[in-house]
This record gives structure tokens, C-alpha cells and sequence, in this order.
């Protein structure tokens, strides 16, 4: 009988395979969601537009309102300068939502290094010698591959590392990388691939020197861990000293970076874009933090009451079973960013759904590293058959007892991260996991977009922002400025009320200025050409098909009569409704169905009311109405 053997994969390649699959899958996701129109003006196009310019002789400019600004105003992000040269090999805003998946993915390698030297030194079988030189020494190689693998899912599965990865496009992710990678040669005491990364993870954005500055103070006041591992190893006085001056020196640099970037460039050009009078960003997100140091103890003591602000600490500690907790010191490299969330006036910020806290994920993961080290070390000292050890039964002893407790801790860790990934996660193991379905209107915004000009400059809604942002000049509706075009998807999401689109969009067409050329389900393309009369611009009956259901069916269906009170005719019904919920923006929607049983009278409105359970009123649509009644009123 033949026999077939199969080598097993090494762990490396285990790594890479995860790796591989991460951006495989976050690539293909991000890019649905921009093509199911997901993606949005703020802040795919706001970054986007910025990065796609300079190639086109304009340094980091955009359009804000009607004019055409730097986007330094707002943050200082080198890093974007380099990725902007996929433009040149693929001209599509798509190409960056890869690039940010890529530069995600990858930090799972630096994380796969430290955790297998933090767990390797004293989890070997190397046999009686090494166990007497470490209470975990026979261990196995078999078994001490498990915590490393486990905290490359633990990084890769993370929730708030894929929120970050779904947002939109921002800089912040690409800190990752050069922070884990400055972390390990640091630790590895290889200071000048230190500093090359150091150098690469300052660029990213203005603020993110702080945590470089925190790397530096890491390595000025914890030499005696500088590879991250708690052992009875003593350096030398010289290698300490040569530590510790390449830490004040990092400090130094970081801090006077961050001091020129924040205050010497962005300051003044927020100043003259925003009239703020530092950091728009400082200026208007941490308000409530007045009145002096009294005043800032007592709102921080009042935010760590609120409920919102503790989960976000439980978006951090989770995913990693709340190891980090074992080893606060390394928390501190993340600190700034952590704080800076944590009493932000903007809920997005410790929202853990949106990309501020992507600097955070690789700090927490290094932290629940050494956090497991520190309990499978204390573990060892405090187990039964510790005074055993060195003995000639020791290596076969604590063969036994150091793989349960790797095991115990392994299991652990991944208990905790996939079932909080399974709560707030993006993928298909997460509960509320939607995969965007690409419908026929999505497709149908081709047919409009291949009607303008790659040159020419346009006006329309955020959702469509992304897809045209490759121009000089892009506006936001219902800014017009000299916009060429004009595209609207009624239907989809607006910055500006709906009934300022309706009533904007009627003016424009009753101005003469504009003339429409094409419009259906939703969609209206406009193009600026004078002397056109208003009777000549009806809406096609094919533009209104976005307000009628054509089949589809409620996902919450009701049966709910309204009648007329002076006869009690039934009039309308209501047949159900879908419950659409964004987690990125913090909002839900509602989409109503409704079957009008006779011709209803011109001038009726729809009012719905929504309740708590409670009672308590949430919306009554008087702020926000509903769209397609507008268009398309009850009575057609």
C-alpha cells in the first residue's frame, strides 16, 4: 500500500496565507461599497482629490464650498504624496482603498515577529538546559506556534482595524505599519532601520508624531526591556546609554516635528481657510475643555461616566481579551491618541467604527503580547510543581503543564477576539455583516458619469463624489459655482436638506442656465447651456422609478389601512418597511412602503412618527423628510 505524506505549513506561511486573505477580502469589500455608492465625498474625496492633483501641477488642493484650497488647512500628511503615484498606474480612486487595505494587512507580519521571539526564547524543546534557564523551556515548537498565529487573528480580526479599513480613505492607517516596524527594530536594537521607520510613521499626518515621541520615551525609561521580554538579562552600561540617547533624540525630533507641522503649517493656513485661531480640528473638537485645569478635571470626570466613551475602552481591551491590561507600560505608547479620542467633543472619535482609532489597534495587540508573557511567567512561579524545576523531571513535568497553559491562553485570546469580532466585525463571521448588493441603479450611474468631460468641472452629492473626483474643480450640491455639470442621485444621501435639493434643482432649470439632458431612477444630469425655457425640462417618467418599489418586497412587513374621516374609505396602506443601518455615521434609516387604494387628492402629505419603546418621540420627518414624497408626490 503507498503512502501519501503531506508537509505541513510552516507558520510563516500560515501568516502570509491570513495576510493574503485579509486583503483579498477588505479589497474586494471596500471596493463593493464605493461601487454601491458607500463611499462618500467626505472622506474619500476629500483626501482623494488632494493626492490626485499634485500629479497634475496643484499641491494638495481641492475644492471646499466654491473655492479651491489646500488640503494643509485641515492635516498635514506627506505619506499621501508617495501613494499617490498608483494614479500613474491606475487612474481610479479604487486603487487607494487597495493600497489602504495592503498597508493594514501587512502590520500582521511585524505583530507575527514580535509575539514569536517574545513567546520563542524560553518555548523551545531544547531539553533540560533550556528549562533550567526558563520556567517554560519544553514547551514545544508545535505548541509555542500557537500564540503568535493566534495574535496575528487577533491584529487581523480586530473590529477597529477593519472600521478603519472601510471608512472611507484616510492617513491615519498607514501609521501602522511604520509604528510596529520602529517598535520591533527598536526592541531588536537595530536603531537605524529604527529610525528609517520612525521618520516614515511621522509623515503620516501631523498629530502622529506623539506616539514616536512615546516610542522614544519607551526605550529612555524601560532599557532593561527593550526586547520586550521580561528576563534575568542585564545589559551593559554602555548598551543602555546607547539606548537611551537614541530614545531622547527620537523624543526630540518627534516632539519638534509635530511642533512645526501642528503649529507652523497647519495653524496658519486653517487660520486663513477656516479663521480658526489654531488646528481646525483643535479648535473645534475640544471645546467643552475649558476653564482651566479645575474645569478640565470635571469634564473628564463627567466623560468617564458616559457610556459611549467606557465602550470604546471595551472596543480596545476585547479584542485582545483584555491582556493589555497585564502590561500597562505599553499601553503608554499609545496614549496621546487614546486620550485625544477619549475626550474628543465628536462621537465619531471613540466610536470605534471610524478611523481615528487605527493608530490604537498595533499598541493594544503589542501590550496583550506582553501581557500573555507576563501570565504564563507568573503562571509558571505559581503552579504546582515550580520547585521541581531543574531537576531531572523537570523538562518532562513542565512539558505537560507549560502546553496546557499555552493552550489555556491561545484559546483565550481567540475566544475573545472572534467573539467581539463576531459582535462589531466586517466580515462574513460578524452578525450584522452586510455584503452590499450591486443593484441595477448602481450600475445605471455609468450611463451618466461617460456623459462628462474628464476636464470638466461639476456639482453633485456625496455619494457620486467619489466616482468624479479626479477633476480640478468638484463641488458639492447645492454649490454650483461655475460647475459645468450637474449630477444629482435624488434618491441617495445629500448634505443639504432635501427640500433645498428639490427647490435648488428647480431654479437651476428655471434659470435657463442649465439644460437637462438626461435623467432616470433618481438621476438628473445637467449641463450649463443658456437660453433654455423651463417648460422644455419635465423629468422623464423614468426618473421617478427611484420612489416606486417594482416588486420588491418590505423587510418588516405590516398591514396598516388609513382612511378617510369623512367616510372611512380606506385611502392607503402601509405594507411594511426596511430598518438600514450605517454604523460608520451613527445613523438609521427607514425605507416605507406604502399602496395607495384610490387616487389620492393633490396636497396629501405623508407624516410618519417614530417612538422609543418608551414613548418617547425619536423623529417626527419634520427636520428630515422623506425624500421621495418630494419628487414624487402621494397624489401621482
Amino acid at each position: 500500500m503507498n503512502r501519501v505524506s503531506f508537509r505541513r505549513p510552516s507558520a510563516a506561511t500560515l501568516v502570509w496565507a491570513l495576510i493574503l486573505a485579509y486583503i483579498v477580502f477588505f479589497s474586494a469589500y471596500s471596493i463593493q461599497r464605493h461601487a454601491t455608492l458607500n463611499s462618500y465625498a467626505a472622506d474619500l474625496s476629500f483626501i482623494d482629490q488632494p493626492m490626485w492633483n499634485p500629479l497634475h501641477g496643484r499641491f494638495l488642493e481641492r475644492t471646499m464650498g466654491d473655492r479651491q484650497v489646500s488640503r494643509v488647512a485641515e492635516h498635514l500628511a506627506p505619506i499621501i504624496i508617495p501613494i499617490a503615484l498608483v494614479f500613474t498606474l491606475w487612474d481610479d480612486v479604487r486603487a487607494i482603498l487597495v493600497i489602504q487595505t495592503i498597508a493594514l494587512a501587512l502590520g500582521a507580519l511585524p505583530v507575527y515577529w514580535i509575539a514569536r521571539r517574545t513567546f520563542g526564547p524560553g518555548f523551545t524543546a531544547e531539553g533540560a538546559e533550556s528549562a533550567e534557564k526558563n520556567h517554560w523551556g519544553g514547551v514545544g515548537q508545535g505548541v509555542a506556534g500557537l500564540l503568535p498565529l493566534a495574535f496575528v487573528i487577533a491584529y487581523l480580526m480586530f473590529p477597529a482595524l477593519q472600521a478603519a479599513n472601510i471608512a472611507d480613505f484616510h492617513a491615519d492607517p498607514f501609521i501602522v505599519v511604520p509604528l510596529l516596524f520602529a517598535f520591533w527594530y527598536a526592541t531588536e536594537r537595530r536603531y537605524w532601520a529604527m529610525w528609517v521607520w520612525a521618520l516614515i510613521a511621522m509623515l503620516v499626518k501631523e498629530n502622529l508624531p506623539t506616539l514616536t515621541f512615546m516610542l522614544g520615551l519607551y526605550l529612555v525609561i524601560l532599557p532593561s526591556r527593550s526586547r520586550g521580554v521580561e528576563t534575568s538579562e542585564v545589559l551593559e552600561t554602555s548598551e543602555v546609554c546607547r539606548e537611551r540617547r537614541h530614545g531622547v533624540a527620537l523624543m526630540v525630533v518627534s516632539l519638534a516635528w509635530f511642533y512645526v507641522a501642528t503649529f507652523l503649517i497647519v495653524a496658519p493656513l486653517a487660520r486663513q481657510v477656516y479663521g480658526t485661531d489654531g488646528p481646525v480640528y483643535l479648535a473645534h473638537r475640544y471645546a467643552g475643555l475649558g476653564g482651566g485645569v479645575n474645569g478640565f478635571i470635571g469634564e473628564l470626570l463627567a466623560m468617564l461616566r458616559q457610556p459611549d466613551r467606557l465602550a470604546y475602552l471595551v472596543d480596545l481591551l476585547a479584542p485582545v481579551g483584555w491582556l493589555a491590561l497585564l502590561a500597562p507600560e505599553y499601553l503608554l505608547l499609545g496614549l496621546p491618541v487614546l486620550v485625544a479620542n477619549f475626550i474628543s467633543d465628536f462621537p465619531g472619535q471613540y466610536s470605534g467604527q471610524q478611523h481615528y482609532s487605527a493608530p490604537l489597534v498595533p499598541v493594544f495587540v503589542l501590550a496583550a503580547i506582553y501581557g500573555a508573557r507576563r501570565l504564563l511567567d507568573v503562571t509558571s512561579r505559581l503552579l504546582p510543581g515550580h520547585e521541581t524545576e531543574g531537576t531531572a523531571t523537570a523538562p518532562g513535568r513542565w512539558y505537560s503543564v507549560g502546553r496546557l497553559a499555552v493552550v489555556a491562553v491561545t484559546v483565550w485570546l481567540l475566544a475573545w477576539s472572534l467573539g467581539y469580532h463576531h459582535l462589531r466585525g466586517w466580515t462574513p463571521l460578524a452578525r450584522d455583516f452586510h455584503w452590499p448588493r450591486l443593484t441595477p441603479p448602481h450600475q445605471l450611474l455609468t450611463r451618466f458619469i461617460s456623459q462628462i468631460p474628464d476636464e470638466a468641472a461639476v456639482s453633485t452629492t456625496p455619494p457620486l463624489h467619489p466616482h468624479l473626483a479626479h477633476r480640478h474643480q468638484i463641488y458639492i450640491y447645492p454649490t454650483v459655482a461655475d460647475a459645468d455639470f450637474v449630477l444629482l442621485d435624488v434618491a441617495g444621501r445629500t448634505d443639504a436638506h432635501p427640500n433645498d435639493v428639490r427647490s435648488t434643482f428647480g431654479d437651476l432649470l428655471a434659470s435657463g442656465t442649465f439644460r437637462l439632458i438626461d435623467a432616470a431612477d433618481g438621476y438628473a444630469l445637467l449641463t450649463r447651456d443658456g437660453g433654455v425655457h423651463a417648460d422644455q425640462q419635465d423629468l422623464p417618467e423614468a426618473f421617478y422609478d427611484f420612489a416606486r418599489a417594482d416588486g420588491m418586497q418590505p423587510q418588516y412587513p405590516v398591514a396598516v389601512e388609513f382612511s378617510d374621516s369623512a367616510d372611512d374609505q380606506p385611502m392607503l396602506r402601509l405594507l411594511g418597511y426596511d430598518v438600514m443601518d450605517d454604523p460608520v455615521w451613527r445613523q438609521i434609516s427607514l425605507r416605507l412602503y406604502w399602496q395607495p387604494l384610490v387616487t389620492l387628492p393633490a396636497g396629501t402629505h405623508l407624516w410618519p412618527f417614530v417612538f422609543s419603546d418608551d414613548g418617547f418621540l425619536i423623529e417626527d420627518t419634520s427636520l428630515r423628510p422623506m425624500v421621495a414624497p418630494i419628487w414624487y408626490p402621494p397624489s401621482r
